[in-house]
């Protein structure tokens, strides 16, 4: 989750399913300092405990503002290489699914 226009629909459709089979989701935000920043920057990101912490409230206000009256949804940040950390994810918690974004056309094509 990237908190992007993309992301609000993939949460669209995961609160969707969620209401559908009475589930509860995890939202999941991976940073990785080890990639280059999408924007230039002379300086790289250091994640301070300030920096996790207002990455970490921006994230649950994101959940907190979409998310539909009754279903449980837990926001969780998360450090390190992206897929690594949303499969681990996955499996502490079990999980049935996993929805995400893409910002191409035609993600299932690729």
């Amino acid at each position: 989750m990237d908190l992007s226009e993309t992301s609000t629909n993939a949460y669209d459709y995961a609160t969707m399913l969620a209401k559908w089979y009475d589930a509860a989701i995890t939202v999941v935000e991976m940073i990785w300092v080890g990639i280059p920043s999408v924007r230039p920057s002379t300086e790289p990101l250091v994640l301070t405990p300030q920096l996790l912490g207002d990455f970490t409230a921006e994230l649950q206000q994101f959940v907190t503002d979409r998310t539909p009256l009754g279903i449980v949804a837990t926001a969780v940040l998360r450090e390190g290489p992206m897929v690594n950390g949303i499969l681990d994810e996955a499996k502490q918690r079990a999980a049935d699914l996993i929805v995400m974004g893409t910002h191409g056309l035609g993600g299932f094509d690729r």
